[in-house]
């Protein structure tokens, strides 16, 4: 007799599953008045979105005639962009209504996962309607700190989440809803990525100083004039780059006298236009009345040009711990102060472009703002994102 024992082999087999991965969708509601920093915000913002697979459908009741160069740069992110018959006619409320008649033949063939807008109203709801059950709605507020008076009077859907520019503004805005919404701050994205080495110049006997922007009273355009008829030091030259009444402004200059020290010029279109200006310029002057944290100012950090600005919004939180730029009063006898002591600094050589730009660097990076605003707009839950699979298979090992 004998004893003995079978020995079962076990075959082991890899049996490969394919992943379904759902391509999310993302609605953007944002208006072009030119090229500014909201738009170009908008830009960059799709420009990240779409890096990580995801769908992206922009829709503007507003798109300048001088917002053009953005609107077409949509085209090569790429992102669907809608728009209307009216968008560069300052008749908004025929746009409105073009819109509600004619987008839904379009959106309706979507669900969207979120909405990112820039206000909540009653075009907002309409276009809540185009996002799933479970989608967000995400509202970024931009501008001077919040207020109750800000509210919309209309008793409208809360966003399920608010993106404000700095804790500054967080801050303020947790005041007025308290607990109830969830609220971050994400600095803008703008024309700051990988921007080019500041090269010091040597002393010369005219500084070039430049607003860029929008031409109007709010942004300081026209108050900027009567500083400058006040200028303690008369060799500092003025260029306007931006969009707005040109020809206001330019009546404005001739009238005061002022045409041998102020011009204006041709906005920018590019980062690289954007860059060529701000190469040859020797400081920002930024007077607003109202501000939240403007992209421009973030762009002449990150390239190593310093500013002179209001102390409104959060403007302020850019001067923290950078010696290198000038935040002011909000009235004219500081601003006039301000951009003296600024063309003192630069004689004398105490402002240094390359330690601005390594502030700017550390601060506002901009890989890193990317991937916040990534993470804020497809993960507005706060839940942790799954890594992505290589080649989208997932292998699982099956013993028989």
């Amino acid at each position: 007799m004998s004893l003995g024992f079978t020995y079962r082999q076990r075959t082991v087999r890899v049996v490969t599953i394919q992943r379904v991965v759902l391509q999310q969708r993302i609605l953007i509601n944002a208006n072009f008045y030119g090229v500014g920093g909201r738009e170009t915000h908008v830009v960059k913002l799709c420009e990240a979105l779409v890096q990580t697979g995801v769908e992206v459908t922009v829709v503007s009741r507003v798109a300048n005639s001088s917002a053009k160069e953005i609107t077409d740069s949509l085209e090569a992110v790429p992102v669907r962009f809608l728009s209307t018959p009216f968008a560069s006619s300052s008749k908004l409320r025929l746009s409105t209504i073009w819109a509600m008649m004619g987008w839904p033949l379009h959106l309706r063939q979507h669900s969207f996962d979120a909405l990112y807008t820039f206000d909540i109203s009653s075009f907002t709801e309409f276009l809540r309607k185009f996002v799933s059950s479970d989608g967000k709605l995400i509202l970024n507020r931009a501008g001077d700190l919040m207020r109750v008076e800000d509210l919309p009077a209309k008793n409208l859907t809360l966003p399920d989440l608010i993106i404000v520019e700095t804790e500054l503004q967080a801050a303020a805005a947790r005041d007025v809803f308290g607990n109830n919404l969830r609220i971050i701050s994400i600095p803008p994205l703008g024309n700051y990525h990988s921007p080019p080495g500041r090269i010091e110049t040597p002393s010369k006997e005219f500084l070039d100083a430049a607003f860029l922007g929008r031409f109007d009273e709010s942004k300081g355009a026209f108050r900027l004039l009567n500083v400058w008829s006040k200028l303690r030091d008369q060799r500092i030259r003025l260029s306007f780059y931006g969009h707005g009444d040109r020809d206001r402004l330019k009546e404005a200059i001739c009238s005061l006298g002022l045409t041998d020290r102020i011009s204006i010029k041709e906005s920018w279109t590019s980062p690289k236009e954007l860059a060529k200006i701000l190469d040859q310029t020797d400081f920002v002057v930024l007077p607003s009345q109202t501000e939240g944290l403007p992209i421009v100012l973030l762009e002449s950090i990150a390239h190593g040009v310093p500013f002179v600005a209001t102390d409104v919004g959060a403007i302020r939180t850019l001067a923290e711990g950078n010696p290198d730029v000038l935040v002011v009063e909000n009235e004219l006898e500081a601003i006039s102060a301000g951009i003296d002591k600024m063309a003192s600094l630069i004689r004398s050589g105490s402002v240094i472009g390359k330690r601005l730009q390594q502030f700017a660097l550390e601060r506002y990076n901009y890989e890193l703002l990317a991937a916040d605003w990534q993470q804020a707009l497809l993960n507005p839950a706060n839940e942790r994102l799954q890594a992505p699979v290589a080649d989208n298979v997932e292998a699982r090992v099956v013993i028989q």
